[in-house]
């Protein structure tokens, strides 16, 4: 889990897949400005909804379906915040 965080977040940049400036990004990463990581939606709400879905996935693989996620919280700073759950 830590290192999927890592990946998708730890300094990246977080697009949206329908970001109507996507291949101004897109240039952006390929003169090694910004890395990005392109999401089905973006801001707390998602990333909480995309990071129980990873989390569930790995648990649940893990534990040959015995144990799942229930809640995931995503916080960006004190004034954002989001809960996702199943």
């Amino acid at each position: 889990m830590k290192a999927w965080l890592e990946d998708s977040f730890d300094h990246k940049v977080a697009v949206d897949s329908a970001d109507p400036e996507m291949e101004t990004l897109k240039a952006l990463e390929e003169k090694g400005l910004a890395e990005l990581r392109i999401f089905d939606g973006v801001g707390a709400e998602k990333f909480a909804e995309h990071a129980f879905n990873f989390a569930d996935k790995l648990i649940r693989n893990a534990t040959d379906g015995r144990c799942y996620c229930v809640k995931v919280e995503c916080a960006e700073h004190g004034a954002n915040s989001a809960i996702y759950e199943a």
